[in-house]
């Protein structure tokens, strides 16, 4: 019988090779999934891609639909909608609004109206932010004060 303890650095030698070859087998297995993958999506390419822009669409829609509800939150004027007869031409009605895909009647903010709202929010936060801290700091101080008085007096007392 052989002892393990003194072969094992075959075992070693070996070890890379091993590895190598695991992981070209595992690079065939999934190339042949890839091509079978790739056969059945040359099949559904069209309906994939048709999936693939209505979420594009969709998930654009949820995005400025929360933008629009927290302008409405802050009681910051939305860019007007444009009427479907204006559309085709180019003014500042539309300069914020722009159709979703050719095949939808579906509107959506464009980068400059994301810009606009997203500026307007900011700027209204940080008008209510300094509000709320315009008349916290000076109370803060102000306790501040009265427990450093409190604590002084009972300093002198106790003594």
């Amino acid at each position: 019988m052989v002892n393990r303890a003194k072969i094992s650095w075959l075992y070693g030698a070996f070890e890379p090779l091993r590895s190598w070859w695991r992981f070209k087998r595992w690079l065939w297995k999934l190339d042949s999934e890839e091509r079978a993958l790739l056969e059945f999506s040359c099949e559904r390419e069209e309906e994939r891609s048709r999936q693939l822009l209505d979420l594009q669409i969709q998930r654009r829609q949820i995005e400025d639909s929360l933008l629009l509800k927290k302008a409405r939150t802050y009681r910051i004027p939305t860019p007007p909608r444009p009427n479907s007869a204006d559309f085709g031409h180019t003014g500042p009605s539309n300069a914020f609004w722009e159709p979703a895909s050719v095949a939808t009647p579906f509107l959506q903010l464009t980068e400059k109206g994301i810009n606009h709202l997203r500026e307007e929010i900011r700027r209204e936060q940080k008008e209510r932010r300094e509000r709320v801290l315009s008349w916290v700091f000076p109370v803060l101080a102000m306790l501040t004060g009265i427990l450093g008085a409190l604590t002084g007096l009972l300093a002198v007392l106790s003594k």
